[in-house]
């Protein structure tokens, strides 16, 4: 296994933690792992990758018959009242809808990691309407996730890891798009919870151009500029979806 091409060390890396790196492939990553810290280290970062996609998704509450199944495996009902609790007519659809689901997941997973990896490799579509990005620091842990919906017109925020903030200070959202030679801000964002922006036409047309978002540190208000005036702590990629 050739490792020493950090391409394909973050590409293995990829798949390991995604699970699809999988038998003899799989021990012997993990042995190197264990000598490497360069592969612990991309390995660690596409955890955080991952979990901070995940950390975006709103929970779903499984169907009671889920329990009664598990309730059955573990000797605590008999079998009789698994089939009692689980839905006749739809069961057979909700199984085959799960296995719909898991291919969709594994095809959206591999496009991600195609577009984290090497964004070049996937062409612009004809029309683009949803972006992702995570924003990172300087030691490449992510702060937040930002998702766009350009047909509703919206950014939204989510705060991954709560950031300390002075308290006569503000952290400044900024759009890099190759329509514009300056940062355009997109407003002040909070260091935890959620933040929601509406997007008016004219940003619009520049997300449509979209490179990456930077996010500065900024006295109360936000910068008295029209750029960036205080030094920019985080920065994110835009992937479309």
């Amino acid at each position: 296994m050739k490792l020493e091409n950090p391409n394909i060390r973050n590409l293995i890396a990829a798949e390991y933690v995604l699970g699809t790196l999988t038998g003899g492939a799989r021990r012997r990553f993990e042995t190197l792992m264990r000598a490497d810290f360069r592969i612990q280290s991309a390995v660690d970062n596409w955890n955080e990758k991952i979990n901070a996609l995940g950390a975006g998704l709103a929970p779903v509450q499984p169907p009671a018959y889920i329990h009664a199944k598990i309730k059955s495996r573990l000797g605590f009902i008999s079998e009789a009242e698994t089939r009692h609790a689980q839905p006749k007519s739809w069961y057979s659809f909700w199984r085959n809808s799960a296995l719909v689901t898991t291919f969709a997941s594994i095809l959206l997973a591999a496009v991600l990691i195609v577009n984290l990896v090497d964004p070049k490799r996937i062409g612009p579509p004809a029309s683009v309407n949803a972006y992702i990005s995570l924003v990172n620091n300087k030691q490449n842990q992510t702060a937040w996730i930002i998702r766009s919906d350009l047909a509703k017109g919206f950014i939204n925020v989510k705060t991954i890891k709560t950031q300390s903030l002075p308290a006569n200070k503000n952290y400044e959202l900024w759009l890099i798009a190759a329509s514009s030679k300056k940062p355009i801000s997109l407003g002040l964002i909070a260091k935890q919870g959620n933040t929601q922006f509406k997007l008016n036409p004219k940003l619009l047309a520049h997300f449509k151009q979209a490179k990456a978002l930077a996010v500065s540190l900024e006295p109360l208000g936000g910068s008295p500029k029209d750029v960036p005036s205080g030094p920019v702590l985080f920065q994110g990629v835009m992937h479309r979806l």
